[in-house]
């Protein structure tokens, strides 16, 4: 996927690793912000008791967790890692506090609305989700001047998901897909 963007005009791909090591998550989210990212993924294979659950979902930042699921999901994620701190400028606490809080709003109300775009654009090409646009407090969605998603491409505990996600065509699919999605979104009025 890094490739097939980085391979379109205006866009540049950054991982945050390029082989399976451990990389804690914090360190995640600040390889995107020193890379001044317009958008930070974060790119899984979702697990659920229920293996009927199948299908890609985007999740953003929210401290409340759209169910129940979303929650222990992010739960499990964050559990080996906390999140770090940040480096503010030495200014007048309260109007840091309020630069800080405008700033982050502005983040999240962005990554709301590339989830919503993105969901819609994958949805014409990929087995989405009951209900794919989620939220859930994961340490990598908290950066705080970047625009983050998380995306779920489909079920390893889903039979279906797991046999496509097993295929190496599959998954180029998948990536193209996204890239492509994904450069519209990136070209368009929200970062463009």
């Amino acid at each position: 996927m890094a490739d097939a963007l980085s391979a379109l005009p205006g866009i540049t791909a950054k991982l945050t690793r390029d082989e399976d090591i451990f990389l804690p998550l914090e360190e995640r989210v600040k390889i995107g912000r020193q890379a001044q990212a317009d958008l930070f993924l974060s790119i899984h294979a979702d697990s659920a008791p229920n293996t009927a659950a199948r299908g890609l979902s985007v999740y953003t930042l929210s401290e409340h967790a759209t169910d129940d699921f979303s929650k222990l999901l992010a739960d499990h994620e964050n559990e080996a890692d906390l999140m770090g701190g940040m480096d503010l400028p030495q200014a007048d606490k309260d109007v840091t506090a309020i630069l800080f809080d405008l700033a982050a709003r502005r983040t999240r109300n962005t990554a709301q609305h590339a989830k919503a775009n993105f969901v819609q654009a994958m949805s014409r090409n990929w087995h989405l989700l009951e209900r794919p646009m989620r939220a859930a407090n994961f340490v990598v969605l908290r950066a705080p001047d970047v625009p983050s998603m998380l995306v779920e491409t489909g079920f390893l505990s889903n039979p279906r998901d797991e046999q496509i996600l097993r295929e190496p065509v599959q998954r180029e699919k998948i990536a193209r897909l996204m890239a492509k999605d994904l450069a519209t979104i990136l070209d368009g009025p929200l970062f463009g």
